[in-house]
């Protein structure tokens, strides 16, 4: 194995593969292909493949001078190599960026084998690294044969909408729907959505050829866990699509590919289906419904927040928030009445009650509270609820739409239209007690 090749532009293009080989957070433990990454070079086509593999992602993809800008590869002979992922980077690291340097695999008379890594221009400055005997073997990919269901679409609206659900995010809960985030798909309108029990977060866009995919309407759910190493490395993709596809074969199996690369999740154990969000949708919210501006709401939630000590942070206290909506006076209170006391009033701009409503308090979590600021900085945000006495056996509901003007409207209106694309969005957020 001999080929030449630009430091800076390599340890670009392989940090995917590196990224995926260091994730101690959604890996097996002990996993024998933990912190590896393989390199073959073939010579006939003036190219390197590399692969890694932690034990529930998998990543493989081929470089070359057409795929990779200013890569300057030039391969003088076959071969493949198992290295340690740490101890690549820091040797190409201590190379000069912009320089080249030649990959020259050498066996040794005890039959093992030696990298030397040195300067294009001067072989006596060198680098070297010893070599794994095994293979980092991947999960075979998904062919065309076994697709269940296959579908393209915009990278940067993809990495868009998991973002903005991400704080809604569970990592951690009995309940095993929490742990996985969903896409729902129905004609041109995508929905994104994820929840913990007590707060749900949903991002729908709508608009023409937004997606390309083999079924019209289709769901699809992705581990929470699987998620943070899957997005840093479409991050790092400058490809403009991604294409996912689900086997067949192998329900628990997913591959996205953008660029260069293909990533591989397995192991994957999702229900069914997720919570019932049309349920949460349809539940009836017409008893209050009021909009404030969002720079008023950041700086109420900016004085419960601080009331949120590092010591009951340390404590797992609980931080409450009340809520007080006052339709004579035409504010809001935001009250947090922990060790630390704060309260915060907030102008209503708009407001209609359908029960003769003339107050009302909601007890939530300051997180909870301050999520809405994940959707909007600035225009207005509108909050629905039921008085109690009508909340129903599921428990009580306030919906939060983040696109609202400054007059009360219907929530499935609310939207921001972007003129161009003619693409819309809308953005949610509901807090339930006792959810069920």
């Amino acid at each position: 194995m001999k080929f030449t090749v630009n430091v800076g532009k390599l340890l670009a293009a392989i940090d995917p593969c590196i990224d995926i080989s260091l994730s101690s957070k959604n890996s097996i433990k002990d996993f024998i292909g933990l912190g590896k990454i393989y390199i073959k070079s073939n010579k006939d086509n003036e190219e390197l493949y590399v692969k890694s593999f932690n034990g529930k992602i998998a990543i493989d993809g081929t470089l070359n001078n057409l795929m990779v800008d200013d890569l300057s590869l030039s391969v003088s002979e076959d071969g493949f190599i198992t290295l340690d992922s740490k101890h690549l980077v820091s040797a190409l690291e201590s190379f000069n960026s912009e320089q080249s340097v030649v990959f020259n695999l050498v066996n040794k008379t005890d039959q093992s084998k030696e990298l030397f890594i040195h300067d294009a221009a001067d072989d006596t400055q060198y680098q070297t690294l010893t070599c794994f005997n095994d293979d980092v073997e991947i999960p075979s990919k998904i062919e065309d044969s076994e697709v269940e269901n296959k579908f393209k679409i915009g990278r940067e609206l993809f990495l868009s909408g998991q973002n903005k659900i991400s704080f809604a995010l569970c990592s951690d809960s009995q309940k095993v729907e929490f742990l996985y985030w969903v896409m729902r798909v129905k004609g041109d309108r995508i929905r994104f959505a994820s929840g913990m029990g007590g707060m749900f977060a949903f991002y729908d866009v709508e608009g023409k050829n937004i997606i390309d995919s083999t079924k019209k309407d289709f769901n699809i759910l992705f581990s929470s866990e699987y998620t943070p190493s899957m997005v840093k490395v479409l991050k790092e993709i400058s490809d403009s699509s991604i294409t996912v596809k689900e086997s067949k074969s192998q329900p628990h199996k997913v591959s996205v590919s953008a660029g260069i690369y293909t990533l591989l999740l397995v192991g994957m154990d999702p229900p069914n289906d997720w919570i019932n969000d049309v349920d949460l949708f349809n539940r009836d919210t017409s008893d209050c419904r009021f909009v404030v501006k969002a720079e008023d709401w950041e700086y109420a939630c900016r004085g419960a927040d601080a009331t949120h000590t590092d010591e009951m942070k340390k404590e797992e206290k609980t931080h409450s928030v009340n809520l007080c909506f006052d339709s004579v006076k035409n504010v809001v209170e935001v009250k947090s009445e922990n060790a630390l006391k704060s309260i915060r009033k907030v102008k209503v701009s708009d407001f209609t009650t359908s029960c003769g409503l003339k107050e009302h308090n909601c007890s939530s979590y300051s997180k909870y509270v301050s999520s809405v600021l994940n959707f909007v900085k600035s225009g207005f945000i509108q909050f629905e609820f039921a008085s109690k006495k009508d909340s129903t056996a599921k428990g009580g509901i306030v919906k939060v739409y983040c696109n609202a003007s400054d007059k009360v409207a219907d929530g499935s209106s609310l939207k921001s239209t972007n003129l161009a694309s003619g693409v819309s969005e809308y953005s949610t957020v509901m807090f339930v007690q006792n959810f069920q």
